[in-house]
């Protein structure tokens, strides 16, 4: 988790400059302000000992840290994972992880619009978590994944968010900010 956060942290920069190209400039930012708020959280001691509650925990730091579409998204995403988790004495496998994410993105799919194709976050994320559920737990496949979903975005006509509203030339220069945001996220557990 530290590695997936500090890869974040250090993206800022690029994902604030494709945010200024086709968005209003805080992605990188937010991302930011709530993987720092993770990384604090962490170093607090004393942890939960169920993923579940990690967690649960981990989402209450990102609601009170982000703001946003990204930050909202992000926030469901987690607190549907972590309702789709085992109970505590499961043992966590990379197939448990695999079908509670997938389970997780389908409760996404009911409080929010974007999927993939639309040029957010979830042209990466949805990819990584189908592959991942599909290999029942392939990291490199699952990132490999992710990072196509990213790089489709590139000239990809936006249906969702601030790149609706920007020059059509812009989405021809970078990919989605939320998008390479997830897989430097990702990145980090490999």
């Amino acid at each position: 988790m530290e590695r997936c956060l500090e890869k974040l942290i250090a993206a800022e920069p690029t994902i604030t400059h494709y945010d200024t190209v086709v968005g209003d400039g805080d992605c990188g930012n937010t991302l930011k302000r709530g993987a720092q708020s993770i990384l604090s959280y962490l170093s607090q001691g004393t942890l939960p000992t169920s993923a579940r509650a990690m967690l649960i925990n981990i989402s209450n730091k990102l609601e009170k840290s982000t703001d946003g579409t990204i930050g909202f998204i992000v926030t469901i995403f987690l607190h549907c994972l972590a309702s789709s988790l085992p109970t505590e004495k499961t043992p966590m496998t990379s197939s448990t992880w695999a079908s509670a994410a997938n389970h997780a993105l389908v409760e996404l799919e009911q409080y929010t619009p974007a999927k993939q194709g639309d040029r957010t976050l979830m042209d990466a994320l949805e990819p990584f978590i189908k592959t991942f559920n599909d290999t029942k737990g392939d990291i490199k496949k699952s990132v490999d994944s992710a990072k196509k979903g990213m790089e489709k975005t590139k000239s990809m006509k936006p249906s969702l968010g601030r790149a609706v509203y920007v020059n059509e030339e812009a989405w021809d220069k970078v990919p989605d900010p939320g998008a390479y945001g997830v897989v430097e996220f990702l990145s980090g557990l490999l």
